[in-house]
């Protein structure tokens, strides 16, 4: 099977500014939601490896839709994006 790699951010907050930031679900989401229809695998990987923040104005509803909630809401990206992303050195 064809395999694509989704590089997604570690950076919860950047310096001084208080505000949270991180992944914007959306584009990771129906990303992969289309790759997977196609026949992909995909792999998730961060510089960091382990846990994505979630950007959380991404998870208002005006950004969300049916394609990115079922992304969002599998075991997969659950288990293998959110919080265990590989690290970018575990990357063959």
């Amino acid at each position: 099977m064809k395999k694509i790699l989704v590089m997604l951010t570690n950076v919860s907050q950047y310096g001084a500014n208080k505000e949270k930031t991180g992944l914007w679900l959306a584009e990771a989401c129906e990303f992969v939601y289309d790759v997977q229809k196609a026949g992909y695998e995909v792999d998730y990987a961060s510089v960091k490896g382990g846990t994505v923040p979630l950007d959380p104005r991404s998870m208002k509803k005006m950004y969300r839709s049916k394609e990115v909630d079922e992304v969002y809401e599998s075991k997969d990206f659950q288990d293998r994006a959110l919080k265990n992303s590989l690290a970018i050195q575990q990357v063959d």
